[in-house]
């Protein structure tokens, strides 16, 4: 397992910053923007909703609620945005899990 992990280190490494993760976190922000957009007529809650859609979105992809919770928090600078982010994280990690499919890293450890 650990000569997997490594691997998948030195894959993700490889891919810079652009590889798989920030489009995924585009994607979700999106999707939360447009979500808050057809719900709520005030416009101030878009950036909450973005960075809250992107959470849940990546961590529905990756299967991890508490590392995007961290990256929301390191990308804002405010404290504010860890209980959403993290909520939505697990709250789409869940809705994968129960969908019967796993997430990229699973898969990527298991091949």
């Amino acid at each position: 397992v650990g000569n997997r992990f490594l691997g998948l280190i030195l894959v993700v490494a490889g891919f810079g910053t652009l590889g798989v993760f920030w489009p995924i976190f585009t994607l979700g922000a999106l999707l939360g923007v447009a979500l808050a957009g057809s719900f709520a007529s005030g416009a101030f809650l878009a950036p909450m909703a973005g960075i809250v859609g992107a959470a849940a979105l990546w961590s529905a992809v990756l299967g991890t609620p508490l590392g995007v919770a961290v990256l929301a928090f390191e990308l804002t600078g405010s404290a504010y945005v860890l209980v959403p982010c993290f909520l939505a994280a697990w709250i789409g990690r869940e809705v994968r899990r129960r969908t019967g499919t796993r997430g990229l890293l699973e898969a990527d450890l298991d091949a």
